[in-house]
């Protein structure tokens, strides 16, 4: 019991995080987002998401099968402002990292109104 203790209260916190699932795009992907990143200042929203591939996807003549990214939300246009994207050639956010990009100053992204990440995002915004 004690050893059990021990691990649990020394595991990394990314390894505890609570990834929950959001929506499943049709032969695509499925969409999380990790509950336990969600912070709210003001209008935006700040969190974690992942799409997880039923497909392998290239990107620079790579292979991955996850990506996960830190984003700002305005809760008022629903635009992205992308802080970080990392991609895996595993599923769920796991195995090698295929590519990372982090952003300081990235630009506000419009996505359609229909896109999983506006549906998500007026989610994540009225609820937390």
């Amino acid at each position: 019991m004690k050893i059990f203790l021990f691990i649990f209260l020394f595991l990394p916190k990314t390894l505890l995080a609570e990834w929950v699932f959001f929506t499943k795009v049709d032969g695509v992907y499925n969409a999380f987002y990790n509950s336990e990143s969600i912070k709210k200042d003001g209008n935006f929203l700040y969190y974690h998401q992942m799409f997880d591939l039923f497909e392998p996807m290239e990107f620079n003549g790579d292979y991955f099968l996850s990506m996960k990214s830190y984003l700002k939300i305005n809760c008022i246009n629903y635009e992205i402002q992308p802080k970080t994207v990392k991609m895996f050639d595993e599923p769920l956010g796991a195995g090698n990292i295929i590519d990372a990009t982090t952003v300081v100053d990235a630009e506000w992204e419009k996505q359609s109104p229909s896109s999983v990440d506006v549906q998500m995002n007026k989610y994540l915004c009225k609820n937390f």
